[in-house]
Order: C-alpha cells, then structure tokens, then sequence
C-alpha cells in the first residue's frame, strides 16, 4: 500500500511547474528525434505523475500535463 503524502498547496504548483518543464522537454526531445532522451524523459514523467498521485493532486487542471501523459 503505498501511504498519501504531505503536499502543501505551494509544493503542489512546484509538483505541477515541473511536470510542465519535464513535458516540455519531452516533446521537444521527440520532435528532435533524440530517442534515449524522450524514453529518459518520459520516465521522469511517469514519476512526476506518480507522485502527484500519490500526493492527491489532480493535473487534470494542467492540459499540458495531462496531454503528455496521454502520449506515453
């Protein structure tokens, strides 16, 4: 069982400004066709979403977050 963590509502936007960049990079990597790096990037993604999960935060708000997701 995987506990709930203690996220602030500050921590939260942190949480989500870097799955933002992590996506970012993800799909610029992808578009330069660079394929370690987006393999790299998207499981740094699947962490970030994990996390939030894990922290209770919902990033369906962040259509950027959600979309990348989507993608992997």
């Amino acid at each position: 069982m995987v506990n709930k963590l203690a996220v602030s509502e500050e921590g939260a936007d942190d949480m989500l400004a870097l799955g933002r960049i992590v996506s970012y990079a993800r799909q610029q990597a992808d578009v330069m066709g660079l394929k370690f790096s987006t393999y790299c990037l998207d499981i740094a993604l699947r962490s970030i979403v994990q996390e939030l999960a894990i922290a209770g935060v919902c990033p369906a708000a962040n259509e950027n977050l959600v979309s990348a997701r989507e993608q992997i």
